[in-house]
């Protein structure tokens, strides 16, 4: 049995206690077909968007940045420095779902990183899926050099890619970092 809820994302976060009755939609039975079932219903904020679902926690904010292309942005911030900055403080995660390519992933990823350095790369699993992630530094100038985290995680269909960046000078960096990790355990790849 699998129910689905939807809320709005200004829905306060909390949890509902109840109980769930199965019976026939109709209005012609008042038969009630299981026992009331006693259930807990968790309010989060949440992204759903091809084939991935992903809970975020309530000081981050979502901005369907071009959901054509299969982006979605979350932020810790409400707006950019001049330049399209992430602020000092602030963190990044970007969501990209694109049609699984005919090249493996690490062939992807090699090309992606060809003739630039990357920190570390190691196996990782998101929603029971195997895939890769990938730490690099992205120097933009004085001051200015970002972490990036990057899991690249290919599913039935498309290829999904997680990226979370903040400025490495950022004393919050390993917040961001555990607050990007535990968003990732939240994610359902249902394509």
């Amino acid at each position: 049995l699998t129910l689905t809820f939807q809320a709005s994302a200004t829905a306060p976060l909390h949890t509902l206690e109840g109980t769930l009755h199965l019976r026939d939609g109709s209005g012609k039975s008042k038969k009630t077909y299981a026992k009331p079932l006693p259930v807990d219903l968790t309010v989060c904020r949440c992204i759903v968007d091809r084939g991935v679902t992903l809970s975020y926690p309530t000081d981050w904010t979502s901005y369907s940045s071009e959901p054509e292309n299969g982006r979605v942005t979350i932020t810790t911030f409400t707006s950019y420095d001049r330049g399209g900055l992430i602020p000092e403080g602030g963190a990044e995660l970007r969501i990209s779902s694109v049609l699984t390519p005919v090249s493996p992933v690490a062939e992807l990823i090699r090309a992606e990183f060809e003739g630039r350095f990357f920190e570390s790369e190691q196996p990782t699993s998101v929603s029971g899926f195997p895939g890769t992630q990938i730490t690099y530094a992205v120097h933009l100038g004085p001051g200015r050099e970002y972490r990036t985290i990057a899991v690249y995680v290919p599913g039935t269909s498309h290829l999904h890619v997680f990226r979370l960046s903040y400025n490495v000078q950022d004393t919050q960096g390993v917040q961001h970092e555990l607050a990007f990790h535990q968003m990732l355990s939240t994610v359902q790849i249902t394509e």
